[in-house]
C-alpha cells in the first residue's frame, strides 16, 4: 500500500490540508479553514483571534499569527497537537463528503509532504515527525470505531 502524500490544497489529497477552505463551526464560531482555528488559538487575546478569524485567507490567518508571536500564549508547545486534533475532528465530522474520504483511505500512511517542517509535516529528508498525518491517522481510527 502507497502512502498518501499530501501538502497545497489544490493537489489530489488536498482536501487534507488545513489550507483547504472546508469552513466549520467549533467553539460557537465559524471557521474558513483549519489554518484560520489553529493559528488564533496560539492566542488568548480576543483582538488577535478575531483578526485571524477574519484573515481573508489560511495563507493571511498564518501571517497575522506570525507577526503576534511575542503575544502567543505560553503553554501552546504542550496543547497544539489537541488544538489541531479538535480542529481536524470539526472538519471531517461536519463536511460526510470529507469523512467518507478519509475512511476510504483505511489503514494508508497519511504524511505532510511539508519539506520545511519537521514538527508538523516529513521534511526534505524524511526525518520529520509528521505530527498532521499522525493526527489524520488517529482520527481516521476514532471515525473507525477502533
Amino acid at each position: 500500500m502507497r502512502a498518501i502524500k499530501f501538502f497545497a490544497p489544490q493537489g489530489s489529497h488536498g482536501w487534507l490540508a488545513n489550507f483547504s477552505s472546508h469552513e466549520f463551526n467549533l467553539g460557537g464560531k465559524n471557521w474558513p479553514s483549519v489554518e484560520h482555528y489553529f493559528q488564533a488559538m496560539k492566542f488568548k487575546k480576543r483582538r488577535i483571534r478575531a483578526r485571524i478569524a477574519g484573515a481573508a485567507t489560511p495563507a493571511k490567518a498564518k501571517s497575522i499569527a506570525a507577526a503576534n508571536r511575542d503575544s502567543k500564549r505560553r503553554d501552546w508547545p504542550q496543547i497544539r497537537n489537541l488544538v489541531m486534533y479538535n480542529a481536524i475532528r470539526a472538519k471531517f465530522i461536519q463536511h460526510p463528503d470529507l469523512r467518507r474520504k478519509l475512511l476510504k483511505t483505511r489503514k494508508r500512511i497519511i504524511i505532510e509532504d511539508a519539506r520545511d517542517d519537521l514538527y508538523w509535516g516529513c521534511g526534505a529528508d524524511g526525518s520529520g515527525k509528521n505530527q498532521m498525518g499522525r493526527l489524520l491517522m488517529r482520527l481516521r481510527n476514532n471515525l473507525q470505531g477502533g
